[in-house]
C-alpha cells in the first residue's frame, strides 16, 4: 500500500522514498536516479576536439579549464579517455651547460675547495649579473654531471723535481724488464713510523682516473711525536726480518746493516747473483759502504 512519496528539486538527483505497510512491517526502499554518466557528457564533440587539440599544442590543464570554463577534473578526464597522458611538469634549469663547465673548472683549479666555498664563489658571479643564486645541491649536481666526485686525497711522499726526473728515468730504463729479471732484485730501505701521527682525512674533488694526479694527492712529511725507525728488504719470493734502528743512523751503522742484514738476506731469499737496490741517501753512498758493495760484486755475491 503506497502511503506517500517525496520528490527533491529537479536540479538534484531524484530520490523517491516509498513506504509500504504490510504485515506490521515497514519496508524502506531507496533508489537514486539522475545523470550518472561522465562529468563531461554535457560537452559537445566539437568542444572536446578543441580541448584535445589545445592540449596537444602544449596548454596546461589549468589553462584549458580557464579557457573553456570547465573544471580541471573534466579537462583531465577528457584527455585521459582520449589517450593523452598528463605530461610531467618541467622546471627551468638553474644552471646551463656552460655554468656546469665553469663550476668543474673552478674545482679543478683548487681541488681542496669545499662545496660551500664553490657555491659561494659561483653565486658571487650571479649576484654581479643580477641573477638568482643557486643552492649547494644544484652545484653538487653540476659537479656530478661533470664526473667530479668528493674523495679522500691519496697520500704520497713529497718529492722534489730532481727526484721526479730520476724516478722517471729509472722507470723508462727498466720498462721492458721481464719477471725473471725483477725476481733477482732485493729492495731495501729504512722506514720511520710515527706513533702519534695525524689521521685527519682531506677531501678533494676529482674524476675516476685522477687519484694520483699531482693536484689531487696530499703531500706527507715525516714529523710528529714519538717514532720507530726500522730497516728491511724484500723481493718477489719474500721479505727479510725487520731490523730496528736505535739512535741516529750514520754511515758506520749502515755498514753494519749491509754486512749483517742485507747480504745474508739476499743470499737466503734469492741466492748469489742478486741485484741489491737502495736509494741515494748520503749514508748509503759513503766511500766505505760503496767500496764494500764493490768488493761483494767482484766476489759474485750480487750484481751492483
Amino acid at each position: 500500500m503506497l502511503l506517500g512519496a517525496y520528490f527533491f528539486p529537479p536540479n538534484s538527483a531524484l530520490i523517491s522514498f516509498v513506504f509500504l505497510l504490510k504485515s506490521r512491517e515497514v519496508v524502506l526502499s531507496c533508489s537514486t536516479l539522475g545523470n550518472m554518466g561522465r562529468k563531461f557528457s554535457h560537452c559537445t564533440n566539437e568542444e572536446i576536439n578543441k580541448i584535445l587539440r589545445c592540449r596537444q599544442e602544449g596548454l596546461s590543464i589549468r589553462e584549458l579549464a580557464k579557457q573553456f570554463n570547465r573544471s580541471a577534473t573534466t579537462i583531465l578526464k577528457i584527455c585521459q579517455n582520449n589517450g593523452i597522458k598528463n605530461t610531467p611538469k618541467t622546471t627551468k634549469k638553474m644552471v646551463t651547460d656552460s655554468d656546469k663547465k665553469y663550476i668543474a673548472l673552478t674545482s679543478k683549479r683548487d681541488r681542496k675547495k669545499t662545496l660551500p666555498m664553490l657555491t659561494e664563489e659561483f653565486n658571487n658571479g650571479l649576484i654581479e649579473l643580477n641573477l638568482k643564486s643557486v643552492s649547494k645541491t644544484t652545484v653538487a649536481r653540476a659537479l656530478k654531471s661533470c664526473k667530479m666526485f668528493g674523495r679522500v686525497g691519496a697520500k704520497k711522499p713529497l718529492l722534489r723535481k730532481e727526484n721526479i726526473k730520476k724516478r722517471l728515468k729509472f722507470a723508462l730504463e727498466h720498462k721492458n724488464w721481464t719477471i725473471q729479471q725483477w725476481s733477482k732484485v732485493l729492495w731495501s730501505d729504512e722506514s720511520k713510523f710515527e706513533l702519534f701521527g695525524s689521521k685527519r682525512r682531506t677531501f678533494i674533488r676529482r674524476t675516476h682516473h685522477e687519484r694520483f694526479h699531482s693536484s689531487c694527492v696530499i703531500p706527507t712529511v715525516k714529523h710528529g711525536g714519538g717514532s720507530v725507525m726500522v730497516w728491511g728488504s724484500m723481493c718477489s719470493s719474500g721479505t727479510s726480518k725487520l731490523h730496528r734502528i736505535v739512535g741516529t743512523m750514520d754511515g758506520q751503522m749502515y755498514h753494519s746493516i749491509l754486512s749483517r742484514r742485507a747480504i745474508p738476506a739476499g743470499k737466503k731469499l734469492i741466492g748469489n747473483g742478486f741485484i741489491f737496490q737502495q736509494d741515494n741517501d748520503p749514508k748509503h753512498k759513503t766511500i766505505r759502504n760503496m767500496k764494500y758493495l764493490s768488493n761483494k760484486t767482484n766476489d759474485g755475491n750480487f750484481l751492483g
